[in-house]
């Protein structure tokens, strides 16, 4: 259609992610800008400066991005360039995803952290690290631990047995709680981790309470999930974890329809084998994706993921060791009946509603059901260099996961400078349960060299896990939030908030007796100043609210325990 005649107006936008570029376009001129969050996510604008009409600042800022658009009246609508003349294996700009190998694996963007959204990475005062999908791939890895190795931010994690996650050391301090997709867990022990869910990693080291809530004192790990492909995806990979661990991966994308509002993903792992030092180890894994820009303004996606895994004669755990150097960790010591059963149904939504130009609405939801299964090899070691056993067996166990965010953001301005104002809630709730006869704890026969371990028969256990499972265990993290993104000019902005922030923690009894319940009210200032376009200084402020440590009445030891 004709374009209307147009008055140039003063443009000021300096350097910055194009999502936020775009919205201080409109607020700066007369134009309502229409798009999905997945058109402009990961890129970047250098800025612009001068007087322009709307539409040749708004035609400025998309130039070399592979985004084009229509005009009606004030309302413009952006799409992605069509890319159908291009050979199948070639995609536009706009579609090139960033820490590819060639690029040296660095990353420009952050998805979002906390309750400020996604943002330029050079622009975030914290100290954060990005690990892209490129690299997770590329090493091979297995799990997540192969990557925290290598990270500067994290020391080599404590892998849980049973189901994966990583305890990750960061400042000295176990990250415990993992976040999906922005969305807080309470605990990580009712967790389940698969590499092949996972699109990037971002780790934030430092004080996180602000952000997520308690249970991060040294930092927060946020695991990206995979999302739906723009071009179509068919990819079978079959490799080797090492020892007999063959494994086929099949990962799956696109779009259902032509004009590309409705997208899909799925990843489909089978593993089966020995590991390295001989445990044996299966493990199903389903990751389902659908997204769909619903309306021009309404935006949602729905991810599941089942895991199904089983790992017998898994590693005895050392309660007391004198002489570490002796433990060849290359070698296995338990018997195959050693093992750990896992099954993990996770499923999570987000929305992103922008009604208008200042106001966005973004929200996600997660829950998580988990049912384990555990035999294990508790040791002491003696002064002969002999282990003394503690055999347990602990009958079906539930673990549940909750957590979820509302945020609205508003933009504006005051005189010259700029607002984006986001008020919001955030929770997060872990429960455990067992029943009353969950447990068994059996002395080992006599003290036994590491190697004679593998030999110990398999206890008559009895029967277990008959009486129905009650919480055990019970943590709660809820906070109310309000951040202000300010922007005085091109070179100093400020990011300040507060956050009433509400902790709980209940044991019963297995766990004790205990009740506890917190609030505070903990802020955070951050000033960034820009000396020049390519750096960005910054002095950061932060207090959290945390439980402290728990406390937990170990399990006696007796020949048949059962818990009344």
């Amino acid at each position: 259609m004709p374009v209307q005649a147009q008055n140039t107006v003063a443009i000021n936008i300096p350097s910055q992610p194009l999502s936020d570029a775009l919205l201080q376009l409109g607020q700066q001129t007369s134009l309502q800008i229409l798009y999905t969050p997945d058109l402009v996510r990961e890129l970047n604008t250098s800025g612009l400066q001068g007087n322009y009409t709307p539409e040749n600042a708004l035609r400025q800022l998309l130039k070399g991005t592979g985004i084009e658009y229509e005009r009606q009246g004030n309302t413009v609508t952006l799409k992605r360039i069509s890319a159908v003349t291009l050979p199948p294996l070639t995609v536009s700009t706009a579609s090139l995803k960033q820490g590819t190998a060639e690029e040296g694996y660095r990353v420009s963007n952050i998805s979002g952290i906390g309750l400020w959204g996604e943002r330029s990475l050079r622009d975030t005062p914290y100290s954060m690290s990005v690990v892209p999908s490129d690299l997770i791939e590329n090493v091979n890895a297995q799990n997540m631990g192969q990557i925290f190795k290598m990270n500067p931010l994290t020391q080599e994690p404590n892998i849980q047995n049973h189901n994966s996650v990583p305890f990750v050391t960061i400042r000295g301090f176990q990250s415990e709680n993992p976040v999906y997709d922005g969305i807080p867990l309470a605990d990580g022990n009712g967790s389940v981790i698969s590499v092949i869910e996972i699109d990037r990693v971002e780790i934030l080291s430092g004080t996180s309470g602000f952000l997520y809530g308690g249970g991060r004192v040294g930092g927060a790990i946020n695991y990206v999930t995979k999302g739906p492909t723009d071009i179509p995806l068919r990819r079978l990979t079959f490799g080797n974890y090492g020892g007999t661990q063959f494994y086929g991966h099949a990962d799956i994308g696109g779009k259902f329809d032509e004009r590309g509002r409705f997208g899909y993903r799925a990843n489909l792992l089978y593993q089966g084998g020995d590991t390295a030092i001989g445990e044996p180890v299966n493990q199903k894994v389903a990751n389902i994706v659908l997204d769909g820009q619903i309306t021009d303004t309404l935006y949602a996606d729905v991810k599941y993921t089942y895991n199904d895994y089983r790992k017998e004669a898994t590693q005895p755990l050392f309660n007391s060791v004198i002489e570490r150097t002796g433990i060849d960790t290359s070698k296995r010591y338990s018997p195959k009946w050693a093992s750990n059963d896992v099954q993990s149904h996770k499923a999570y939504t987000s929305l992103r509603w922008d009604p208008n130009k200042y106001f966005t609405l973004r929200s996600a939801f997660f829950y998580q059901h988990t049912n384990m299964r555990v035999s294990r090899i508790f040791l002491n070691q003696q002064a002969d260099g002999t282990f003394t056993q503690r055999l347990n067996n602990t009958a079906d166990e539930t673990h549940e996961n909750y957590g979820g965010y509302i945020y609205l953001d508003t933009q504006f301005s005051t005189f010259d400078i700029g607002h984006k104002l986001t008020l919001g809630y955030s929770s997060t709730f872990y429960e455990y349960f067992l029943s009353n006869d969950c447990c068994i704890n059996q002395n080992g026969a006599s003290s036994l060299s590491l190697n004679e371990l593998k030999n110990i028969p398999e206890p008559n256990w009895g029967s277990i896990g008959n009486d129905p499972k009650l919480p055990v265990w019970i943590n709660r993290f809820n906070n109310i939030l309000i951040g202000d993104n300010i922007i005085f000019n091109e070179r100093w902005s400020a990011m300040v908030g507060l956050n009433y922030a509400t902790t709980v923690n209940k044991a019963f009894r297995l766990f004790g007796d205990n009740d506890y319940e917190k609030s505070a009210l903990t802020p955070t200032v951050s000033l960034l100043y820009k000396p020049i376009e390519e750096v960005t200084t910054y002095v950061s402020y932060m207090e959290a609210l945390e439980t402290g440590t728990r406390q937990v009445i170990p399990m006696p030891i007796v020949e048949r325990y059962f818990l009344r």
